[in-house]
């Protein structure tokens, strides 16, 4: 293969590896490490000439598929947050998709955003579960 395959533009990797470390430091910032149990490795850090540096040697499909990992995680493990948040403000105390009843203090047009917000949190949650479900199925060749 062409080294030209491997040499990714810098301003291409200073980006990459901006973003790789904001998404390190909001997955383990205060009750999101909880959530999302990140732990510091070559794809989570906060070196930025690390990630930086490996940008530099990798083929335009690796950055791709690494940031597209990091961003997959954090939208799984902080939708699930939100949901659950947005629930409990209006007084629910089921699971994700479990029926959720309109608090009595609350106008109607209100309470239907709020579980709009919901639904949306959660439909995200659902897309996430589905696709490790179906990696699963394909690991264990189901």
């Amino acid at each position: 293969m062409p080294l030209s395959a491997f040499a990714a533009d810098p301003v291409v990797c200073k980006n990459y590896a901006q973003f790789a470390v904001e998404d390190f430091k909001d997955g383990t910032y205060g009750a999101n490490q909880q959530r999302c149990k990140i732990q510091r490795d070559a794809r989570w850090n906060d070196n930025f000439q690390a990630q930086y540096k490996w940008c530099l040697t990798a083929t335009d499909a690796a950055w791709r598929s690494e940031e597209k990992a990091r961003k997959d995680r954090l939208t799984n493990c902080l939708s699930l947050r939100r949901a659950f948040k947005l629930r409990g403000k209006l007084g629910a105390e089921g699971g994700i998709g479990d029926y959720v009843e309109e608090p009595k203090w609350m106008r109607w047009q209100t309470c239907d955003r709020k579980l709009e917000e919901i639904f949306a949190a959660e439909e995200i949650v659902d897309a996430h579960t589905l696709m490790l479900d179906r990696k699963l199925d394909r690991l264990l060749g189901r």
